[in-house]
């Protein structure tokens, strides 16, 4: 999915007293659906996921209220 996404480094912090980047996400126009964003958290040193929050987009919230 990375071709419907756009994703950004904005920070490194320490989670669960670990190094670890925060990569946010937010689709690109005309992409995947149901259109998703938000951030995850990458450890810096094995690039392991550790955690992620993600919702739907306020675009993909006005797409599924078109379609219903």
């Amino acid at each position: 999915y990375e071709g419907y996404y756009s994703y950004q480094i904005t920070d490194v912090i320490r989670f669960n007293n670990h190094p670890v980047y925060v990569v946010k996400f937010h689709p690109e126009t005309g992409g995947f659906y149901p259109p998703f964003e938000g951030e995850m958290y990458v450890h810096r040193e094995t690039f392991a996921l550790v955690h992620a929050e993600y919702r739907i987009s306020k675009i993909g919230l006005k797409e599924a209220e078109e379609i219903m």
